[in-house]
């Protein structure tokens, strides 16, 4: 009488190639899922930048002032409406009390810098 089913060997040689293929394949599936937190992350702090501008335009073109230099809080932007909870989820590792936007008066334009401590800005 044959039993079926397969050889100690056989079990042996399929879990090598398991172990051989995710070898090769979890380091570039966790090099992908990086780049992607990474792409995320920047366009996250360019959504907080672009809510820095429409907060400059609404607080820094004031008729007769003099601004050189400025910063704007990630707590501050949401505050007033600038900025939505999903425009910033990845970023939810600064701290919003000091993550924010620096902003400064260069070449007759103003600049928008996101900084992780905005009392850092120059």
């Amino acid at each position: 009488m044959m039993k079926k089913g397969f050889t100690l060997v056989e079990l042996i040689a399929v879990i090598a190639i398991l172990g051989i293929v995710l070898t090769i394949t979890v380091p570039n599936v966790m090099g992908i899922l990086n780049k992607s937190q990474k792409n995320i992350s920047e366009e996250q702090k360019l959504a907080v930048e672009n809510a820095a501008r429409a907060w400059g335009l609404k607080n820094l073109f004031v008729e007769g002032s003099n601004v050189s230099s400025s910063k704007v809080s990630i707590k501050t932007l949401k505050d007033n409406h600038f900025l939505e909870n999903k425009d910033f989820n990845s970023l939810r590792k600064a701290n919003h009390g000091n993550a924010g936007v620096c902003i400064t008066y260069q070449n007759n334009q103003f600049v928008y810098e996101f900084s992780d401590d905005i009392n850092n800005c120059d």
